[in-house]
């Protein structure tokens, strides 16, 4: 079984720009939609779109995608901020292991950021809080990121 160095979560736009981008520099990508309903057809469109030869793994679950993601995990969130991360990282949490790492790559204010690092931290899972900017384009091919949160989620 194909195993992803990273999963991302939303492939609207800039998610799936990103997931393109990731892809072309040499990561395998686990990708899910988080949106019942719509996001098998979602993950199997972008499949077709995007996915013919090319190092994606598609995923039917966030347990799903999880499992198919090598550890540490690093998982980024591409979702509108708000209310969604926190959704997310509750759904998360049950799958996560010590020393995974969650990634915000949406525009979360920074006290929501603060707040969701210590939560994760206490946990044992560092989070971290990455504006990206730049646009669909940006996303694709080059963007511009702003990163914050658990020190020991860096290298």
């Amino acid at each position: 079984m194909k195993v992803g160095d990273l999963g991302l979560i939303g492939l609207g736009v800039m998610g799936a720009n990103l997931a393109l981008n990731f892809e072309r520099n040499g990561y395998v990508v686990a990708v899910y939609n988080r949106k019942e309903g719509e996001g098998q057809d979602v993950v199997s469109r972008f499949m077709e779109e995007n996915g013919k030869n090319k190092n994606f793994i598609p995923a039917a679950t966030i347990g799903e995608l999880v499992d198919k993601v090598s550890r540490p995990r690093k998982i980024v969130l591409m979702v509108t901020a708000g209310d969604p991360v926190d959704e997310l990282v509750d759904q998360l949490l049950p799958h996560l292991s010590l020393g995974d790492i969650v990634i915000d790559g949406g525009n979360s204010d920074f006290r929501d950021t603060d707040r969701r690092v210590r939560f994760m931290e206490s946990r044992g899972i560092w989070f971290v809080g990455c504006g990206i900017s730049g646009g669909a384009e940006g996303a694709l091919n080059g963007p511009s990121i702003m990163p914050g949160g658990s020190v020991e989620a860096w290298p």
